[in-house]
């Protein structure tokens, strides 16, 4: 971003920061420009030779770079919409990625006539063909690669408007088609995949259901979240958007299997693998998962003195759910977010209230290359 001699603020994709750069106007309105890098005539920051992928926003830096503006970003949300006074100390040492590139075990490749499948353009609109994607794991790659030279393969991705690839140590490569699967085992109500992750072991996962793309970062924020949970040594834990279970179940084990579990979801296929989870690593009798809303949840269970997770999607939390947090807190918060914008706006409401305010916060960079990264913050109760 920069502005130019009229005072228009110019957007102009794969430059550092610090840069001085020729770039020409794609597209100009009355308060902004669009603009196409041309050359760079000064460069302050190290580059990385790639190949142009839409989505990959930070393939052009070095990886360092990326971490710190991301950093700099999360924490302009925390002490800007979130208003909190100390973001500085609150934030946390980011956690890196062990691999900047091929970490990626889901692949959403989309379809265009006559031969395309790949990522939507800058335009939002054309698809870009990307016969190999360099996030994700080498199986899905070499998959993709076999099944591009197959007739059979492209009739279906035309009828389908595109495929989704999934991919696990236990299970291979499985091709996902909307709510039935190809390949591997079926379970009931769908496939159900084997995903790993070192601070818990096997887990249930629906092909068709969420489950985080990254394993070696999921695994620190899971083993992160189980932590905060051992030293709070809670009675009862509360899920809220709980998908399998991982963040419950993690939290009761790191606390010797002593507290209750209550989770929900709205997917009645996650919501069986997490009962199947709890039942695998013997919490079954403690663990209750259950198919409703985080409000609905809240409505009957509260939420006041106990140990909450909160992971809900890009939007953040309904506002029913932040304004009940709010009015009767939980001993401890734990919200996990993708979306730093809508964590500072639900921040912001559950600290107004008076009775909780941010004890910490760490960025873990789920998705190197790309734009988007999670944060884990932890909300504690206290008096005034």
């Amino acid at each position: 971003m920069a502005r130019g001699a009229d005072g228009r603020v110019w957007f102009v994709p794969g430059v550092c920061d610090g840069e001085t750069v020729l770039a020409e106007a794609v597209e100009v309105r009355k308060s902004f420009v669009r603009g196409r890098l041309v050359e760079v005539l000064d460069g302050a920051c190290p580059r990385v030779e790639h190949t142009p992928v839409p989505g990959c926003v930070y393939a052009h830096a070095a990886y360092d770079d990326e971490l710190r503006w991301k950093r700099a970003q999360l924490l302009s949300f925390l002490s800007g919409a979130a208003k909190i006074e100390n973001a500085e100390g609150v934030l946390q040492k980011c956690f890196a990625s062990p691999k900047h590139l091929n970490y990626r075990n889901k692949t959403t490749l989309r379809f265009a006539p006559p031969r395309k499948l790949g990522y939507v353009g800058e335009d939002n609109v054309s698809v870009e063909d990307l016969p190999q994607c360099p996030l994700a794991v080498p199986e899905i790659n070499a998959a993709l690669a076999e099944y591009r030279r197959e007739p059979e393969f492209w009739r279906w991705v035309a009828k389908e408007g595109g495929v989704v690839l999934r991919w696990t140590k236990k299970d291979g490569v499985v091709v996902v088609e909307k709510n039935r699967e190809i390949g591997g085992q079926e379970g009931r109500g769908g496939q159900m995949l084997t995903e790993n992750l070192p601070a818990l072991g096997d887990l249930h996962v629906p092909a068709t259901g969420f489950f985080q793309v990254n394993p070696e970062v999921c695994d620190a924020l899971v083993r992160h979240v189980a932590g905060m949970a051992a030293a709070a040594d809670p009675r009862a834990v509360l899920d809220l958007y709980c998908g399998v279970g991982v963040f419950g179940l993690a939290a009761a084990r790191a606390c010797g299997g002593r507290p209750e579990v209550y989770g929900c979801d709205t997917g009645g296929g996650v919501i069986r693998a997490a009962n199947m989870n709890a039942r695998q690593y013997g919490l079954g009798a403690r663990a209750n998962f259950r198919q409703t809303s985080a409000r609905g949840m809240l409505r009957e269970a509260g939420a006041a003195g106990i140990f909450v997770v909160a992971d809900p999607p890009r939007a953040g939390l309904e506002p029913e759910v932040a304004r009940a947090l709010a009015e009767n807190p939980p001993r401890t918060l734990v919200y996990v977010s993708c979306e730093p914008s809508t964590l500072a706006r639900d921040l912001r409401v559950l600290c107004d209230s008076g009775g909780m305010r941010v004890k910490s916060a760490r960025m873990f960079d789920m998705f190197p290359r790309t734009a988007h990264f999670e944060t884990c913050a932890e909300l504690e109760y206290y008096l005034q």
